[in-house]
């Protein structure tokens, strides 16, 4: 049985098949941009591939990179790969080098989980090389990925069963294998071989890549089949057949329902709008976003509607105006917004306050609370000049609003997600999942 892998609160060979995306830059600027970018992405997981990077041999600099990309990813684990010219990688590399490179990051913990090659310069996985070089980065407290990547053909299904548990052997916390098919057939095998191994002899997840267009079924049916991760591209491909990561994360979250016996209609028939409400930084405007792609569903900001209709930014409305101003301005926005349906509604943090905004929202739709602690919201919004009620009162400040306004949600909310620690796409599957809760019921 397999045991599934928890890093960063990312549980993986459970559940949705998680996405990784590679960073693949050539300097160090390029590096730290990509994984900005990916922090921001749908994916699950960074993959650093640094056999892409320039001065990878450079350790001074690649303590500074992978120190700057594990500050950056604090809520994402993070793989560190050096893929060998062999198996389809950038550079050729001597054993005692890749063994020092892999050493320097396990010392340094510049990753959560560092991917080694089980045929390292020899077509056999029994290798004390290897079999130590993995015993060390374990007991530097970092998780390994044993990888074998076929670029050539795809071997037999019992061969694949066979180097699966080879690498499970080595002390592998994930093991990964990819082949190159030349036939509909070999995606087959590949799968075949998966579901074999998963279901008689796996107790570490597993990750099964068929490369190629033929392959990319291997990338959507992970959770049916026992792949626990499926890697996608940010802005480009790491290997052939892999998908931008934004249309991936779409369809394994779909697959992910419909797998999980939910027909995926039930919002659309049953509900109207999804009204997404909550304290100032609990990130209603990022998950709206994301759920209104998930859903098929119209995204709408109730604040930029408001900032649309005056010409006004929120701040200048509450200094040129007042409070009150903006809020009988907000109740006619949100009475109009309600009007129309399939909406996901993200709006201001104050639209609780009055009882004829919660009347039209539980009217037309249902309530969705985003929670946080005020220590994790001000972490968010201590840097932004756009809160004009937050300025300055500091996480004392935050608290006392907070036990102010909780009578007013707690009347609003139809469902409540605590959204600490959470990335965007979990709390949106965590959302979806109450909604289907409370419509079974």
């Amino acid at each position: 049985m397999i045991k599934a892998l928890t890093i960063k609160n990312v549980v993986i060979g459970e559940g949705r098949t998680k996405i990784a995306v590679s960073l693949m830059g050539k300097t160090k600027e390029e590096i730290i941009e990509e994984a900005k970018e990916a922090v921001d992405s749908r994916c699950d997981i960074i993959e650093w591939r640094a056999d892409y990077f320039d001065n990878a041999m450079d350790f001074s600099e690649l303590r500074q990179v992978g120190e700057a990309i594990m500050k950056l990813s604090v809520n994402k684990p993070v793989i560190f790969t050096f893929r060998t010219i062999e198996e389809g990688g950038e550079k050729a590399i001597s054993l005692s080098e890749y063994k020092a490179l892999m050493n320097v990051v396990s010392e340094g913990k510049l990753a959560d989980l560092v991917d080694i090659q089980a045929f390292l310069y020899e077509d056999t996985y029994i290798n004390d090389d290897i079999f130590n070089l993995i015993k060390k980065i374990k007991a530097d407290g970092l998780r390994v990925i044993v990888s074998n990547h076929n670029f050539m053909k795809t071997p037999s299904q019992v061969e694949i069963v066979a180097r699966y548990l080879g690498m499970q052997k080595l002390g592998a916390d994930i093991v990964k294998m990819a082949v190159m098919p030349a036939t509909k057939y070999d995606v087959i095998t590949m799968l075949s071989a998966t579901e074999e191994r998963v279901d008689n002899y796996a107790n570490v997840p597993v990750i099964s890549i068929v490369m190629g267009k033929e392959g990319i079924v291997s990338r959507i049916s992970g959770e049916f089949l026992g792949s626990a991760i499926s890697f996608a591209a940010l802005k480009k491909s790491s290997a052939p057949g892999q998908m931008n990561v934004n249309e991936l994360f779409i369809i394994l979250d779909k697959f992910h329902r419909a797998y999980g016996n939910y027909s995926g209609s039930e919002i659309e028939e049953s509900l109207i709008n999804i009204f997404i409400v909550g304290f100032m930084g609990t990130g209603k405007t990022a998950v709206s976003k994301v759920l209104s792609d998930i859903k098929g569903m119209v995204y709408v900001d109730v604040d930029e509607e408001i900032v649309n209709a005056l010409g006004m930014t929120i701040p200048d409305i509450f200094k040129e105006k007042s409070e009150e101003y903006f809020r009988s301005v907000e109740t006619k926005v949100l009475s109009q917004i309600a009007e129309r349906r399939g909406q996901i509604v993200a709006c201001g943090g104050g639209i609780v306050l009055k009882d004829e905004n919660i009347e039209i929202m539980k009217k037309h739709g249902i309530v969705v609370r985003l929670d946080a602690p005020a220590e994790e919201i001000y972490a968010r919004i201590s840097e932004d000049s756009n809160r004009p009620l937050a300025k300055d009162k500091g996480i004392d400040g935050i608290k006392e609003m907070l036990n102010e306004r909780k009578e007013r949600y707690d009347k609003a909310a139809d469902i409540t997600i605590d959204t600490a620690g959470m990335q965007i796409q979990d709390i949106c599957s965590a959302i979806l999942d109450a909604i289907y809760e409370k419509d079974e019921k």
